[in-house]
């Protein structure tokens, strides 16, 4: 007897998922630098995604009974910058309490990259937004962040979530999105190229990004 299929349900993330949230997240991505800054930290950074000021759609993929993946897309308005400066004196005690953190590699490049946009920031304390100045991004839906849960890998979750992303960009009249993937997670390449996405080349090679035109 065949066991009966286990259906896919998307639905709109509220806040009242981030603890499932956390917790895709941490096994999506056990050795990102969010990650070993500590479950607080996580919690924080979507907490910030959610809440801030951004134009932005939130989407839970369900797998069974509880929350099995999620797809964080739109226009975001300083999703890095912002998380830094509201959380920045939680973020230095973390470190200053966790000092072998600085040691591994991940935290150690991420650190140097948020003291950047701090430094920037205090110099030139305006808001932050979208970097209308970079032609990848110009008018684009961006896929933020998005994760299905290392138990269910392999079952379509994925898929779909970014499917639903591609639709919501195209009801809001989107012409094009892009996202960000490390250049050696080459399982993640193979996914995103198999649904229709493509390197955005420049003078500088690769470095990550990813695009795809849709019809709006």
């Amino acid at each position: 007897m065949k066991s009966p299929v286990t259906q896919i349900t998307l639905r709109e993330l509220i806040m009242s998922d981030l603890p499932q949230v956390v917790r895709v997240h941490l096994s999506a991505f056990p050795d990102s630098a969010l990650t070993k800054l500590g479950i607080e930290t996580v919690r924080r950074y979507y907490d910030w995604l959610m809440k801030g000021p951004h134009e932005a759609y939130y989407l839970a993929c369900e797998y069974g009974d509880g929350l099995a993946g999620y797809c964080f897309g739109g226009r975001f308005n300083g999703a890095l910058s912002g998380f830094l400066r509201r959380n920045r004196f939680f973020l230095v005690w973390t470190v200053l309490t966790h000092p072998w953190l600085i040691a591994q590699s991940s935290v150690a490049g991420h650190s140097r990259q948020a003291l950047n946009i701090l430094y920037t920031q205090i110099r030139s304390p305006k808001p932050s937004g979208v970097n209308v100045a970079n032609p990848v991004r110009q008018g684009s839906f961006a896929i933020l962040s998005i994760a299905v849960h290392s138990q269910f890998h392999g079952r379509g979750l994925g898929k779909a979530l970014i499917r639903e992303a591609e639709s919501i960009a195209q009801q809001k009249g989107f012409k094009k999105m892009h996202l960000s993937v490390h250049q050696t997670n080459l399982q993640a390449i193979r996914f995103y190229e198999g649904q229709g996405w493509r390197k955005e080349i420049d003078e500088n090679g690769w470095q990550g990004i990813m695009t795809k035109q849709i019809s709006g």
